[in-house]
C-alpha cells in the first residue's frame, strides 16, 4: 500500500498558521482580549509570567498582522486600549 506524503513548505497553511500563532504567549494575549476592550496594565496583570518587554513585542506582531488594534488616546499619562479586529 501507498502512503501520501505531503510536504508543508512555505505556503502550508498549517505552517503559515503556525509561524503566527505558535509563540508561547500569542494565544494566551489573544484569549484575554477576547471580545473585550482591555488596556495594556489589565493584559500584564492578567498574564503572569510575562515580561514587559515580551508583551510589548507580542502586541506590536499582532497589531502588524492585523488579530488586533490598539488605540492610543493622546492623554498623560497615556492610555492604551487593545481590541481583536473584525476580520470580515
Amino acid at each position: 500500500m501507498k502512503k501520501n506524503i505531503f510536504t508543508s513548505d512555505e505556503n502550508c497553511p498549517v505552517r503559515r498558521s503556525l509561524n503566527l500563532l505558535g509563540g508561547k504567549w500569542t494565544l494566551l494575549i489573544l484569549f484575554q482580549i477576547n471580545e473585550r476592550v482591555i488596556r495594556y496594565g489589565e493584559l500584564k496583570k492578567a498574564i503572569p509570567g510575562i515580561s514587559e518587554k515580551m508583551l510589548i513585542q507580542e502586541l506590536n506582531f499582532l497589531v502588524e498582522h492585523k488579530f488586533v488594534f490598539k488605540k492610543a488616546y493622546p492623554e498623560i499619562p497615556p492610555r492604551v486600549e487593545y481590541t481583536l479586529t473584525n476580520l470580515d
